[in-house]
């Protein structure tokens, strides 16, 4: 497959496989609390899956990044529905939060190790940081 401006997705796929914790979460501009332990996404380029767990469930899905030589690239995720509810309260709204964030977005940037995944217009943003 070949992304924007001639680059292959995979060149950015490799960079980003492994597990990361949610080091930040944000909906039209407000800061959400991601709670501890924080939510962990893991990556798998092998297969172009997204896994995550909150405290409460498991969430599986499907992702695509592309890349730009300005280290940067478009985005997305696609998170089937979970069926049945198993959370309650807090847990209830991070988890909606972060499939909200994850579904809305658009676009990547790397800064450093983490992994930034943001909507075009500003209202959905997230950073990953690798978990140690």
């Amino acid at each position: 497959m070949v992304g924007a401006c001639g680059v292959s997705e995979l060149d950015v796929v490799d960079r980003f496989d492994g597990t990361y914790v949610v080091e930040r979460l944000e909906i039209d501009g407000a800061a959400i609390d991601v709670g501890s332990p924080p939510p962990v996404i893991e990556i798998d380029t092998a297969t172009a899956t997204v896994r995550g767990r909150t405290t409460c469930r498991l969430f599986l899905g499907s992702y695509t990044l592309t890349d730009t030589p300005d280290g940067e690239g478009e985005a997305s995720f696609t998170l089937p529905g979970l069926g049945p509810e198993d959370c309650d309260g807090t847990e209830a709204d991070l988890e909606a939060a972060l499939l909200d964030v994850l579904e809305g977005v658009e676009r990547w940037r790397a800064d450093g190790a983490d992994l930034e995944l943001f909507s075009l217009d500003g209202s959905r943003r997230t950073v990953l940081a690798p978990a140690n």
